[in-house]
């Protein structure tokens, strides 16, 4: 009997062991799958959303839009100018420093936590809540901004188009922005 006892609780301290051992690499796996995903999500130049997380963002709309519980939002295309010129006179690190700085002065106007890389030179910001609604004082200051850049040929200069979510007639997120799909 008492050996039967010591021979059990071994057992049972080898298999507490193998199970906290797996748990153990179970978490490890889910922390490194976790970093993966922050880094599709991510863009390594300018640190906001990436083309993958728009694309996960606009399904998340489009199920929002299907299920009727979409509520205001408005979409802004910005695309970089110049950037070509910057890239074939000066080098792509020159090119890098000024899409770096576009977006520093996209996220002044917008939040940094919606502003998303779909190409090269092309972001998208899109705004919720207070920002939607406020979407054309905001997207006006932004535009001053970026006439005083040109004026002056001091900063980045971004042309940009704003569209809003009109509940009734859009009925998935491209349609509130169609021609992203050509970008």
């Amino acid at each position: 009997c008492i050996l039967h006892v010591f021979l059990v609780s071994d057992v049972r301290h080898e298999y507490k062991s193998a199970l906290d051992e797996s748990t153990e690499k179970v978490k490890m796996q889910e922390k490194a799958l976790d970093s993966a995903i922050s880094l599709v999500r991510t863009d390594p130049l300018t640190g906001v959303k990436s083309r993958h997380a728009f694309v996960e963002v606009e399904q998340h709309f489009d199920r929002l839009i299907n299920n009727k519980e979409c509520k205001n939002f408005a979409v802004i295309v910005c695309d970089l100018n110049g950037l070509k010129k910057i890239n074939d006179t000066k080098g792509h690190d020159a090119g890098d420093t000024y899409i770096q700085e576009s977006v520093k002065v996209i996220s002044d106007f917008f939040p940094f936590e919606n502003i998303y890389r779909f190409g090269g030179d092309e972001f998208i910001v899109i705004l919720e809540g207070k920002d939607a609604e406020n979407r054309t004082k905001l997207h006006n200051a932004f535009m001053d901004k970026i006439d005083e850049n040109a004026r002056s040929e001091s900063g980045p200069v971004v042309s940009s188009g704003i569209s809003h979510f009109r509940e009734g007639e859009d009925n998935t997120f491209l349609a509130i922005v169609p021609f992203i799909s050509s970008l």
